[in-house]
């Protein structure tokens, strides 16, 4: 567990800030691990099968308070409930002027959520990927991969870490392009064990570059 707390999951340690404000992720607990393990404190821990949490917390903590607790976005606490119930932050949001952009799942449909950066209440949701699975319990990789959107002269760039990257129109909520791609193969279990290194080397990475006219994905 705190192997994966510490290389594998890029939701929980990413920040992201304004000046003004620090946001991140909480309440992504760690997964049950096997007792076999807790009595081998030093054996080799198999990947965990028990579903992450559904749910996760958008917390803005105020830099000019010393970190204070300003707001909370989640499911069942704080003043900034979203519309929309049971959100998956998939990633610490972008801010952008006066607002906050984040990737959410909501109920199998990954959405690009505006925020206000002052309150965290939410100022419009656009759903643009359906997801196939069951919501993030079944693609363990891809919640713990984490993902932000890139900003350019007024366009969103929303990866997904679910095989497309979407484009949007900031000013008018239009999506502008959208590119598919196929999903790496996963290894087979046993070849992962045999070839797992001390530390493992996975992409953690997937945030588009954007240089000119280009983006750049390393999904």
């Amino acid at each position: 567990a705190v192997d994966q707390r510490i290389w594998r999951d890029g939701v929980h340690y990413q920040l992201s800030s304004d000046g003004r404000h620090v946001y991140l992720i909480d309440e992504l607990d760690l997964p049950e691990v096997p007792r076999s393990a807790r009595a081998r404190p030093f054996a080799l821990v198999l990947p965990v099968t028990e579903r992450p949490p559904p749910t996760n917390r958008l917390v803005a903590l105020d830099l000019s308070r010393q970190g204070s607790f300003l707001w909370m976005v989640d499911e069942y606490h704080g003043k900034a409930k979203p519309d929309s119930e049971e959100a998956f932050f998939l990633g610490p949001p972008l801010p952008v002027a006066n607002s906050l952009y984040a990737i959410a799942e909501f109920d199998h449909q990954l959405c690009l959520v505006k925020l206000d950066a002052e309150t965290g209440r939410q100022q419009w949701l656009l759903p643009y990927v359906e997801v196939s699975t069951d919501r993030t319990a079944s693609a363990p990789r891809r919640t713990l991969t984490g993902v932000s959107p890139s900003y350019c002269e007024g366009i969103l760039i929303c990866p997904t870490n679910a095989g497309a990257v979407v484009a949007v129109d900031v000013a008018t909520q239009r999506f502008l392009w959208g590119y598919c791609y196929a999903p790496a193969e996963p290894r087979r279990a046993s070849q992962r064990l045999r070839n797992m290194p001390q530390v493992p080397q996975d992409w953690q990475d997937s945030s588009a570059i954007i240089e000119g006219r280009c983006v750049l994905i390393t999904p």
